[in-house]
C-alpha cells in the first residue's frame, strides 16, 4: 500500500537533486569560448550582459587594492596595426587599473596559448594620471593569440584571459 506523502517526497528529491547541481555551477564563472580562446575575467567574474559595457573588476579580496577596468567586447581584443603605433615588432595594447592608496607599482605579465612570455619590461605606465587612482599601462605582445594577462601591485593580483584579433579581420 502506498502512502499519498511518498509519491510527492519522492518527486521532490529528485528535483533538489537536479536542480541544486545547476544551481551551485550557476554561481561559478565559467570561461567564455571565443574562437577557440577559453575567455576568462579577474576573480572568475561574469561578463557584463551587454558588449561594449566597461565595468572593473577586482580580485574578490576584502581589501582589494587593484581592479581591472575592461571595456567588454567577448573577450576580444582588437590591437591597433603595429605600423599605426610606430610599433614594429608587437600589438600595442592598452589596460586601465584602478589601484588602491598605498599600492605598490603594477606590473603586467602575459604568455600566450603557445607558451610564449612576455615580462613586465613590456608593460609601462602612461606617463601622467589623467584621473586619480587609474592607472593606464601599455605594451606590446608579439603575437595574435589567446593571452593570460596577469597584473600586481604587490598586494593584490588579477589574472584573465583574452584573445588578440586581427586589425585586419583575417
Amino acid at each position: 500500500m502506498r502512502t499519498p506523502i511518498l509519491r510527492p517526497a519522492i518527486l521532490t528529491l529528485v528535483v533538489v537533486m537536479l536542480i541544486v547541481p545547476f544551481g551551485a555551477l550557476a554561481g561559478q564563472a565559467t570561461p567564455v569560448a571565443s574562437d577557440g580562446c577559453d575567455v576568462t575575467l579577474p576573480n572568475g567574474g561574469t561578463p557584463p550582459a551587454q558588449e561594449g559595457d566597461v565595468r572593473y573588476f577586482g580580485s574578490g579580496a576584502p581589501d582589494a587594492s587593484l581592479w581591472l577596468l575592461m571595456h567588454w567586447d567577448g573577450g576580444v581584443i582588437t590591437p591597433d596595426p603595429p605600423a599605426s603605433r610606430g610599433v614594429t615588432d608587437g600589438y600595442p595594447l592598452k589596460f586601465a587599473f584602478w589601484r588602491g592608496v598605498g599600492s605598490g607599482e603594477i606590473a603586467v605579465t602575459a604568455v600566450s596559448a603557445r607558451g610564449e612570455a612576455v615580462g613586465p619590461d613590456a608593460f609601462a605606465p602612461f606617463q601622467g594620471d589623467p584621473i586619480p587612482g587609474l592607472h593606464p599601462i601599455g605594451g606590446e605582445v608579439p603575437e595574435l593569440d589567446c593571452w593570460t594577462f596577469t597584473a600586481t601591485d604587490g598586494n593584490d593580483t588579477l589574472t584573465w584571459t583574452l584573445r588578440l584579433a586581427s586589425p585586419f579581420g583575417d
